[in-house]
């Protein structure tokens, strides 16, 4: 997608770590839907990727060639609208599982067999998949949780969402930052902006996504 740059950056004893900005034009990516929900309209505007949610739904799938290490996440994030979620409990339910935005992280592992009855977008995922991801790591701009808070997801266990928001400056791009607690093998990404659970309208800019690995140097 984009080539890396070595970059000396140390934290708390782990080795210096390899940055790799990531594209985010729209048409490096695999739309994804689903049926019976009104899909989320992704576009470009110069350097970023703005995601325009109407009680809608839908994602951005791109299928790495090879396995890349992450260690640490990080992008800026612009928001107008509001996520109508209205605790802890309701977003960790199936009626408040939307969020302003989430990257997940495709983990590599042996894939779940998919069945001749699954749904159209699962079989359309895998299909475009290169190498077999087992998990999913969200991080996630959260409206309840605080940052480093994580939990299930309500449809499938082997999803786990991290919440990565900071304090929104108004009218400016917040930067987020995340750091695991261990390098993850990573073989895909799949951005979402969704707000079809709890009927919500927003829209979210993102840009200067980065992902950072520790260095082969």
């Amino acid at each position: 997608m984009s080539g890396a740059v070595v970059i000396a950056v140390s934290l708390g004893g782990v080795s210096p770590l390899e940055a790799e900005r990531i594209d985010l034009m729209v048409s490096a990516y695999k739309h994804i839907t689903f049926k019976g929900i009104k899909p989320t309209h992704y576009y470009n505007l110069r350097d970023r990727l703005l995601a325009r949610v109407e009680n809608s739904a839908s994602a951005l799938l791109y299928a790495f060639d090879k396995v890349r290490p992450v260690r640490r996440i990080s992008f800026r994030w612009k928001l107008r609208g509001r996520l109508r979620v209205r605790s802890k409990q309701h977003e960790k339910s199936k009626a408040g599982d939307d969020a302003y935005f989430r990257i997940g992280l495709m983990l590599h592992g042996k894939a779940p067999a998919v069945p001749f009855f699954a749904p159209a977008w699962i079989k359309m995922t895998q299909r475009h998949m290169r190498l077999p991801a087992a998990k999913i790591t969200y991080v996630a701009i959260s409206s309840r949780h605080g940052y480093g808070e994580s939990w299930l997801s309500p449809y499938d266990r082997s999803i786990r969402i991290v919440a990565i928001n900071r304090r929104v400056a108004a009218d400016r791009f917040t930067q987020v930052t995340y750091q695991f607690d261990r390098t993850l093998q990573v073989v895909g990404l799949w951005l979402m902006a969704d707000g079809d659970d709890t009927g919500s309208r927003f829209s979210v800019s993102i840009k200067d996504l980065v992902l950072e690995a520790p260095s082969q140097h």
